[in-house]
């Protein structure tokens, strides 16, 4: 989704090139700040829209698995200040 990575680079004052996209650090960063940001417009809790759109998430053709979405939703938790709850 090169569009969407641009845009959301963009967005967040990172200058955009293509590598940005296969660096999966960088790669997931552009995720969870474009999540923030659809979630910042719908003003919604992201308790109750982060995990039903990663379940429907396509990478590269192929869905995320558990693993890529617990990544996801931590680094998110992270980047919020949230403590994962147990």
């Amino acid at each position: 989704m090169p569009a969407t990575a641009r845009w959301t680079a963009r967005k967040i004052g990172v200058p955009y090139t293509q590598s940005l996209i296969t660096d999966r650090d960088m790669n997931l960063k552009l995720g969870t700040q474009y999540l923030q940001l659809v979630l910042n417009d719908r003003k919604r809790a992201p308790q109750d829209d982060i995990p039903t759109m990663l379940h429907g998430a396509v990478v590269s053709g192929e869905r995320l698995v558990d693993d890529d979405i617990l990544d996801v939703l931590f680094l998110l938790a992270r980047s919020l200040r949230v403590s994962p709850s147990s």
